[in-house]
């Protein structure tokens, strides 16, 4: 250094250019991407060294062991170490395609008195339900909460709006008379008196206009305090539960393409796969290996497979060219169609509807409601009648309905237009959510697909040792 110079800075130290100034809190911020870029190029360059020292070793390991001599003298025989990895590949995802959904009840080996496994469970210790049979409520509730919505989350439709699109005097003309039919018995027999006075009060009590009247004035309240009457949860939770093959269907009808492709990649993954299998084995066959490389492909198949269906969520573009997404993903408007119209027409139907709020978890309202609407429609004689003729003609009324409403089954269904709706939501969706509508059926026990592949990979990679030794 020059004279007078003793106290100036040292030159600050630098990394790839970048200063690093003494004091300055922006440095350790200036560092990060230096340092971050060398770690990566260094691991590019560690995976480039392992790919070229396994190229050559695999390379002296061929010419030591021969194996082109070995491969050209039984060409045939070791061809057959990459077709059985793809057959044996495509029947193993073909078994766990089937499990996924099968057997709808829990099965066990008969004659050893195993009880089923808690509910949400598929497997027990000897025995096996299908995933999704196994977890039809948890995979019926998150349905449900996604068509309809949940706190803090809207749902594909809006189950008040629907429901408002009901025509209150049109309802009325259609249930009226079959419920005059069952109504006017019913008060007959509770009423007190000789039997021809009974008859005549309530043929007079009873009209066809009071019906209207009433039947409106209920539809009417429903509409404005839906979900009091109507447990949507409840109500598709309960019938998946007493008939589990719906939800099976479901997903099979709006995965369908996925399920096939799964299936086949088994196929040709593992006769990919089955190549490098075979190429090891020639230059190094110890008896382990091929049971131990058949296990790798069943693995590996199966866990690419499931990676392809659902990743990408978003469209990656590639060279601007060609666009990357998860094959359901790229189904969005088709699979919409298909869940619009199976859930309209075979889950969230005008029976179930129906149903749920004469006799569901919330029927008790509706019992409150009518007794109201009954006391108003014989005022007439409300003085001269007991607190019980109105709740025991309430009750019966309500348990007569189920034979009333199938009356108003078609006009509901045009109405309400779920599938439409449902449709045209479930398109808008963002593909993030849009992945929950099929993702969860293999999430819940993914590992045990890709277990059963690697487990029978290596059972056929074992089966075939003595061929090859």
């Amino acid at each position: 250094s020059q004279p007078g110079d003793s106290h100036q800075p040292l030159a600050a130290p630098t990394v790839r250019g970048v200063a690093a100034v003494p004091g300055d809190e922006r440095t350790s911020t200036t560092l990060l991407p230096a340092l971050s870029g060398g770690t990566k190029s260094l691991g590019a360059a560690a995976a480039a060294a392992a790919v070229w020292g396994g190229a050559f070793c695999f390379a002296r390991a061929w010419s030591h062991q021969q194996a082109t001599a070995k491969l050209v003298g039984a060409l045939g025989l070791y061809l057959t170490i990459p077709l059985c990895a793809g057959l044996l590949n495509l029947a193993t995802n073909r078994l766990a395609v089937w499990m996924i959904f099968h057997p709808l009840k829990y099965w066990s080996c008969p004659g050893l008195g195993i009880k089923a496994p808690a509910e949400g469970s598929p497997f027990g210790l000897v025995g096996w339900q299908g995933i999704v049979p196994s977890k039809v409520k948890k995979m019926g509730t998150r349905i449900v909460q996604m068509v309809a919505g949940m706190p803090g989350r809207p749902g594909l439709i809006n189950v008040e709006s629907v429901f408002r699109r009901l025509d209150a005097g049109h309802m009325a003309a259609l249930l009226a008379p079959a419920l005059r039919e069952k109504v006017v018995p019913i008060v007959e027999a509770e009423l007190t008196g000789p039997q021809y006075v009974r008859e005549q009060l309530a043929d007079m009590l009873i009209t066809t206009e009071r019906i209207e009247a009433l039947v409106a004035d209920v539809i009417t309240c429903v509409q404005d305090d839906v979900d009091s009457y109507l447990d949507v949860e409840g109500a598709v939770v309960s019938s998946l539960g007493k008939d589990v093959g719906l939800l099976v269907n479901l997903f099979e009808r709006c995965g369908a393409p996925e399920l096939r492709f799964l299936v086949m990649f088994g196929l040709w993954g593992g006769l990919g796969l089955g190549v490098f299998q075979m190429l090891l084995w020639l230059v190094w066959s110890p008896a382990w290996s091929l049971p131990a490389t058949g296990a790798l492909v069943g693995l590996i198949t199966d866990w690419v497979a499931l990676r392809l269906m659902f990743t990408p969520v978003q469209p990656v573009n590639i060279l601007g060219r060609f666009k990357i997404q998860g094959l359901f993903l790229q189904r969005q408007r088709e699979v919409a169609s298909d869940f619009g119209e199976f859930f309209a027409k075979k889950i969230l139907t005008p029976e179930r509807i129906w149903d749920d709020i004469i006799r569901g978890n919330k029927s008790a309202a509706l019992t409150a409601l009518l007794e109201s609407r009954i006391r108003a429609a014989v005022s007439p004689l409300e003085g001269a009648l007991t607190d019980d003729f109105f709740a025991t003609v309430s009750n019966r009324v309500q348990r007569a309905l189920p034979e009333v409403v199938p009356s108003s089954y078609a006009y509901v269904e045009k109405t309400l237009a779920l599938e439409g709706d449902l449709t045209s939501a479930m398109r808008s969706m963002p593909s993030e959510d849009f992945e929950e509508v099929l993702h969860p059926v293999f999430q819940e026990d993914e590992w045990i697909l890709c277990l059963l592949g690697a487990v029978l990979g290596g059972l056929a990679g074992a089966a075939q040792v003595p061929f090859y030794r």
